[in-house]
């Protein structure tokens, strides 16, 4: 009896060895969820995938996408992007009034729009759609009832109407866009896809008052449906946005609401920027324009640049009395009162400059632009001298750290470009999308940064910009 008890208990080697297999078997699948969950996704989420791609390193690196049709798909162009420095709250705009908005550093977006407004002409009627979260699509941006007031000719349209419509055509400046274009350009030359983003000329020709120019009488644009260029925050609940035909916006929830607010202007409003306190507010746009609030955007009056060059980058220091604005033809003007009084600046450039950015104290600065320019100075912009980008690619946005010496810029045909030294020497960086990426925004410690661009591009960065990954695609 005590030998085939005997017989029946497994040997201590036996039993040693299920444990370790057991053991081994839990780590290996800890092991494997841990990689799952840190693989980056693929660029190109709607891939096929075949049964030999086993063989693949793609198949290895990445995760399969089985549910690809449940990740954020963004239709229409993001034209900017911005992150509180100190938290993982992310928001882009673009075309059409799309917001989208993330809480947790771009793992997720949800979409955030603006309140949709009564139209009794029906313009934009379908930008007022509700969409899904899933498919974020940016409104049509143009009036389906413009459309036949465009294409009517002009021979029935009554003969002084056309002559006061022909002045005013011969009054206009030159409009131009952000993109990859020589100092010499012409009308045939802009990108398509793109909203407007005028340098005008300053030469000694144009009146240089500042004022914003009278426009014609136009209907008023949806603010639901409106183009968005830029989108600044002070904290997790105040932000404003603008964008086309003086469009503007501001919210105290966080985006969850936005509701208008009366800009003054019909200009194309291109950046804002405010003070930590959310009261002293500056935003700037063609032909010169420049509105400032003191009371967080209850009001806005227009402040005299003295310039008509087309304004599309703005960056005020904390005390809110030194700024710096770029755009057309080279144009930086600077106010040391609040805005009060503009001066102009000498960039040592003709290129077009679409960003601008500078340190707290107010001395070092740069400013990016068509054709790889690239600006800085260090001394408050008493002097602005080139920098060499090492590429020829127009740069549309960009950014730097506190200490003013990690900073990067990204630009068209998915251009990257990163500093580590204050630049004096730009290198570029691998971005994915081959498209144009027109905004980037970054976090104090110069870890985290998000770049958008056309067609629903958004990249992110957790490694100062040594990777990029996609965490929301535009559609196929």
């Amino acid at each position: 009896m005590q030998s085939s008890t005997a017989d029946a208990t497994p040997p201590r080697w036996s039993r040693t060895l299920s444990w370790a297999v057991l053991i081994s078997l839990v780590l290996l699948l800890a092991l494997s969820s841990w990689f799952a969950a840190t693989q980056p996704p693929h660029p190109d989420m709607f891939r096929p995938i075949g049964n030999w791609d086993v063989t693949e390193a793609d198949w290895w690196l990445h995760p399969l996408e089985r549910n690809a049709f449940r990740r954020t798909v963004i239709g229409g162009n993001l034209r900017a992007v911005f992150a509180l420095s100190d938290s993982k709250r992310v928001w882009a705009v673009g075309d059409g009034g799309l917001i989208v908005h993330s809480d947790d550093g771009g793992r997720t977006w949800r979409q955030q729009r603006p309140r949709v407004e009564p139209d009794p002409a029906g313009a934009r009627a379908g930008a007022s759609s509700l969409l899904p979260i899933s498919s974020a699509h940016a409104a049509d941006a143009k009036s389906a009832a413009q459309q036949p007031m465009q294409q009517q000719p002009m021979q029935q349209q009554p003969m002084q109407q056309q002559q006061v419509q022909q002045q005013q055509v011969q009054q206009q400046p030159l409009q131009l866009e952000k993109g990859n274009y020589d100092s010499e350009v012409t009308d045939d030359t802009a990108p398509a896809g793109k909203s407007p983003s005028p340098p005008t000329s300053n030469n000694a020709e144009q009146p240089a008052q500042g004022a914003p120019a009278e426009a014609p009488p136009a209907p008023p644009v949806d603010s639901a449906s409106a183009d968005l260029t830029a989108v600044f925050f002070v904290d997790a609940q105040r932000g404003w946005a603008v964008g086309e035909d003086g469009t503007l916006i501001a919210t105290t929830d966080g985006g969850a609401s936005w509701q208008p607010q009366a800009s003054g202007t019909q200009a194309w409003l291109e950046s804002i920027t405010f003070t930590a306190d959310g009261q002293r507010g500056w935003a700037v746009g063609w032909d010169g324009t420049v509105i400032a609030t003191t009371d967080g955007g209850a009001t806005w009056q227009p402040q005299s640049s003295g310039t008509q060059a087309s304004l599309l980058s703005i960056t005020v220091t904390a005390d809110g009395q030194r700024g710096w604005a770029v755009g057309g033809y080279g144009t930086v003007i600077v106010t040391t009162d609040g805005g009060a009084t503009w001066q102009p600046q000498a960039s040592g450039t003709r290129a077009p400059l679409n960003s601008i950015t500078v340190t707290a104290d107010g001395q070092r600065g740069w400013a990016v632009g068509w054709g790889g320019t690239v600006i800085a100075t260090t001394d408050g912009g008493a002097r602005w001298q080139l920098q060499a980008s090492d590429t020829q690619a127009s740069l549309n946005s960009i950014t730097v750290t506190a200490d003013g010496q990690r900073g990067w810029a990204v630009g068209v045909d998915g251009t990257i470009i990163a500093t580590t030294d204050g630049g004096a020497r730009w290198q570029p960086q691998a971005s994915g999308p081959e498209g144009l990426l027109q905004s980037l925004t970054f976090t104090a410690d110069g870890h985290r940064g998000w770049a958008v661009g056309d067609e629903g591009a958004l990249i992110a960065t957790t490694d100062g910009g040594a990777s990029w990954q996609p965490q929301a695609s535009g559609t196929r």
